[in-house]
C-alpha cells in the first residue's frame, strides 16, 4: 500500500484496492450518474442497481479517473451506499466520508459532488 501524509490509511486502502469497479459485462438494469471536473481532470461515474420496487440500493459500482482522493472516495461510496435508501445516502454521505476516510477539508468537494449526484438521481426517479 502507498503511504502519503496527505491521505488516511482508509482512503489509500480504497485507492490501492478499489471495491466494486464497474465492468461492462455486468448485465443488470441500472441507473447511471456522473460528474466531470474539467479543471482538475476528475471524473466519476456511478452505476446503481436498486432492489425491485424500492429506492434501496442493492449494488453500486464506480468508474472514475483523476486524483487519489477521487478514486478512493468513489470506491468508498459504493460500499457506503449499499442497502441504503437515496435519502439515507444523501443525508449521511458527507459526514460519513469525512469520518470514515478522515478527509481533510481540501477533499470535501468530492463528497459534495457525490451528494449532488445522488440528489439528481432522486429527482430523476421521482419525476
Amino acid at each position: 500500500m502507498q503511504t502519503h501524509p496527505k491521505y488516511s490509511d482508509a482512503l489509500l486502502a480504497h485507492f490501492d484496492g478499489p471495491r466494486n469497479v464497474w465492468n461492462d459485462s455486468v448485465d443488470e438494469t441500472i441507473e447511471v450518474i456522473s460528474i466531470n471536473d474539467g479543471e482538475k481532470g476528475d471524473h466519476i461515474q456511478l452505476y446503481i442497481k436498486f432492489f425491485p420496487e424500492s429506492r434501496i440500493v442493492d449494488k453500486c459500482w464506480f468508474r472514475s479517473s483523476g486524483s487519489i482522493e477521487t478514486i478512493g472516495i468513489s470506491s468508498w461510496v459504493t460500499v457506503f451506499s449499499q442497502n441504503k435508501s437515496l435519502s439515507e445516502i444523501i443525508s449521511g454521505l458527507e459526514l460519513a466520508a469525512r469520518k470514515e476516510l478522515d478527509l481533510s477539508p481540501a477533499h470535501w468537494h468530492i463528497t459534495k459532488w457525490l451528494k449532488e449526484m445522488f440528489k439528481s438521481l432522486n429527482v430523476k426517479i421521482e419525476s
